[in-house]
């Protein structure tokens, strides 16, 4: 399950929980892909709402998504308490043009106003 929400005209935020299936990551990239219809580039807030489970189809989609929309995705803030996604979120940092930052679940404000810093100072 997702909630979606805007953070401003270029931001989209999702807080996402349950499973992470094949069927719910394409569900949430296509949000995503819909967003760049309208902006050249856009940046992403993500929490870890309580996901149950990731299945491997989505971990590789998650991966790759970025590299494959690089240049249009400004910023990321990942908000979970999962060391294995922040790692994750590290690696892709040297390979993407994106800046993603890791946020624990007590700092989403934080999130929340490092990606709308970005987006107002545009």
């Amino acid at each position: 399950m997702f909630l979606n929400f805007n953070l401003g005209d270029d931001i989209v935020g999702y807080i996402v929980d349950g499973v992470m299936d094949r069927p719910s990551i394409e569900y949430l990239r296509d949000e995503i892909l819909k967003r760049l219809e309208t902006h050249d580039t856009i940046s992403v807030y993500l929490e870890d709402g309580g996901v149950r489970r990731f299945s491997l189809s989505s971990m590789v989609i998650t991966t790759l998504f970025p590299h494959r929309h690089r240049r249009r995705i400004r910023r990321a803030a990942m908000v979970t308490d999962r060391s294995w996604i922040h790692f994750i979120c590290w690696l892709n940092n040297f390979l993407v043009d994106t800046q993603i930052k890791n946020f624990k679940i007590r700092d989403r404000m934080k999130a929340i106003d490092w990606i709308s810093e970005e987006s107002n100072a545009q």
